[in-house]
């Protein structure tokens, strides 16, 4: 008897990553080789119009490896167009049951992807810990993983939006949208408001959704690459605007006085030059440090029992460092 298999979609949004679309690409294929045979899987990769070999190195390495999926989407964007709208086109293709967004300069991990697909059923977000890459180096930033455990375990019995407008650290990389949101129109019509900032957009509006929920789960699914190339920086006044956008949007919904005064103060701190000023006039960082304090215990047994293995992360990494050298041999030899 034939048992009809479930439809994943990884969803890879591309722009000027001629130096690193290989490595995505392989650890896609890794994901689905090891742990992908229950699944239809299919790829939608979105370039933003780069102006390097991106997009030819994409055809290249989906001619040699188009068998691995169901489904095969390439959107060229004739112009640069932020990542918000290049990440509606992908979702307008979208038709899978599960789907993954990502960078294309990031790279799965070891751990199987696959298996959040049952989390995602019952969590509207569902995200790993940060491991960050850095020329080719993998290594565990322990106050980002500090702070990402305290609020998943500050706010785990919180309403979302209380995490989404306070103080708040969800990995975006290892983060797994449930697709009921991401089809949703209202949310590619809130998308398409905003420029290159879309994870946090992503969850405000999955925020207003009752009873909405986040999980984070202590493994991490994605290296996450820090680049002079990442957008905070190459599109850092794009970045700005939307950000101040953002909290524009959070300041008028909040009818709480001391929840507006709260994100005004934290508008004006994200406007200073100082990062130590940043720090020192930004009430809710008092706030959550308190709030986290008190949660203290229940944060550091998470810590002490935390097994993240980058030796075991950083021989996968390597392995597929190796497949991307036999992929540049095979073009060399082609």
């Amino acid at each position: 008897m034939l048992v009809s298999k479930k439809s994943f979609s990884f969803i890879v949004l591309a722009f000027n990553h001629e130096n690193y679309i290989i490595e995505h690409l392989e650890s896609i294929k890794y994901q689905v080789q090891h742990f992908g045979e229950a699944f239809d899987v299919a790829i939608i990769i979105n370039d933003d119009y780069s102006s390097d070999k991106t997009k030819e190195l994409v055809d290249k390495w989906l001619s040699l490896n188009h068998d691995l999926f169901f489904k095969i989407y390439k959107l060229y964007n004739d112009e640069n167009i932020g990542t918000c709208k290049s990440l509606c086109n992908a979702l307008n293709k979208l038709d899978s049951q599960y789907c993954k967004i990502t960078a294309g300069d990031d790279v799965y991990s070891s751990e199987n992807i696959f298996e959040l697909v049952g989390l995602v059923d019952d969590f509207d977000i569902v995200s790993g810990l940060p491991v960050r890459l850095v020329d080719k180096l993998l290594y565990k930033d322990h106050g980002e993983i500090f702070n990402t455990i305290a609020t998943d375990t500050l706010y785990k019995k919180k309403p979302f939006n209380r995490r989404v407008e306070g103080i708040n650290f969800i990995n975006a990389p290892n983060a797994m949208y449930s697709v009921k949101h991401l089809k949703n129109p209202s949310l590619m019509e809130f998308l398409n408001s905003f420029d290159v900032v879309e994870d946090w957009p992503l969850q405000i509006f999955i925020s207003d959704t009752e009873n909405a929920k986040c999980q984070t789960v202590d493994k991490s699914y994605v290296y996450y690459r820090r680049t002079s190339g990442s957008t905070f920086l190459v599109a850092s006044a794009r970045f700005r605007v939307d950000v101040l956008a953002i909290y524009s949007f959070l300041i008028e919904k909040q009818t709480n006085f001391f929840k507006k005064m709260l994100l005004r103060n934290r508008r004006f701190c994200f406007l200073l030059d100082s990062r130590i000023l940043k720090k020192i006039f930004n009430l809710s960082i008092y706030l959550y440090v308190m709030n986290v304090f008190l949660y203290l215990p229940a944060v550091m047994y998470r810590l002490l029992n935390l097994k993240i293995n980058i030796d075991e992360y950083s021989k996968h990494y390597l392995e597929i460092l190796n497949n991307v050298n036999s992929f540049k041999k095979y073009l060399e030899n082609k």
